[in-house]
């Protein structure tokens, strides 16, 4: 599942540096996410081609799925009937329960402030236009 890299960031350092660790946004300093949006783990999770490319290269040519994570929000139950699809079974809306629709595993509704957006913009522009060359995936 390939998500914005900008906005996967912001969630995961959201889940990380304040639901995890039983704390509030205000209290998590500009400096503590500046260092978790740039730390080589985080920013290895936000290069999906990379990512793409090795899975890719153990697997035949059409045995890789890929889909929108925005879509699992958006029409999770079309996402799961493509998925079934992909997989060579039966696709039926009879099978994908109701509760595709409940969130799993949320975190605090907070905008990311302008700093961190540009930050994470110069940080993962390359992999922004990578994703828009490769699969025509762009974010506003």
């Amino acid at each position: 599942m390939i998500r914005d890299p900008i906005e996967r960031a912001w969630s995961h350092a959201k889940k990380d540096l304040v639901r995890n660790r039983k704390r509030r946004y205000e209290d998590v300093s500009e400096q503590e996410f500046r260092a978790f949006f740039t730390d080589p783990y985080q920013l290895r999770c936000a290069r999906y081609t990379e990512q793409y490319d090795r899975w890719s290269a153990h697997l035949r040519p059409g045995h890789l799925f890929v889909g929108v994570f925005d879509d699992i929000t958006e029409r999770p139950e079309a996402l799961l009937l493509d998925v079934l699809r992909f997989l060579g079974v039966r696709s039926e809306q009879r099978y994908i329960d109701p509760s595709v629709r409940e969130p799993v595993n949320p975190t605090e509704s907070t905008d990311m402030p302008q700093q961190y957006r540009r930050l994470l913009q110069d940080v993962l522009g390359r992999e922004l236009e990578a994703l828009k060359d490769r699969f025509g995936l762009s974010w506003p």
